[in-house]
């Protein structure tokens, strides 16, 4: 630290009735002042580097251009649709984990059916296989049943529902993530 810092925090507490204060005892006062200052700093940086870590909430788009949604917004039991990208909470969705997380929501083969036409809805997570999905060449895949999230029928309207189906590599089992 400088002296003239030194000085001048010195001059400012000796003048608001501080007379008796040392050198050292200014000094100490200073490094304490500096050491929690620097606690604060790093505690930040850290805190920032763990949220630019996190995985950061995306839309998922089906090859028609359209994107999954929670119908009637994330709640538990929304079943997956597509619908015109809006960027809206119901359309954000992240991989963590090996889940397709939206906020506190999973996305989820209702009922841990293992047929396929099964539906995809959002439910509280509890990290059941019907929750595990991985993410290959633009297609998502349930651990549940080894089948590919599906966009019923290859119809590409807003209200198609999302359902598993076997894995063929089709037009409506290919997404791709957006900002």
């Amino acid at each position: 630290m400088k002296k003239s810092v030194i000085l001048i925090t010195a001059a400012a507490l000796a003048g608001s009735g501080c007379a008796n204060l040392t050198t050292q005892d200014v000094l100490v006062g200073a490094a304490v002042v500096g050491a929690v200052a620097a606690a604060g700093y790093y505690a930040n940086k850290q805190s920032k580097k763990q949220r630019e870590q996190e995985p950061q909430p995306r839309m998922l788009a089906a090859s028609g251009g359209r994107c999954l949604d929670l119908a009637g917004g994330a709640r538990s039991g929304a079943p997956l649709q597509l619908w015109d990208c809006h960027g809206g909470g119901n359309q954000r969705f992240r991989l963590e984990n090996g889940q397709i997380k939206s906020g506190s929501l999973c996305l989820d083969v209702a009922g841990a059916d293992p047929r396929r036409g099964a539906r995809v809805i959002a439910y509280a997570c509890h990290n059941g296989q019907n929750q595990q999905w991985t993410w290959a060449n633009g297609q998502l895949r349930s651990k549940l049943n080894n089948r590919c999230l599906d966009v019923e029928g290859g119809n590409a309207g807003n209200g198609a529902r999302l359902i598993v189906w076997d894995c063929h590599g089709g037009a409506n089992q290919r997404f791709s993530w957006r900002a």
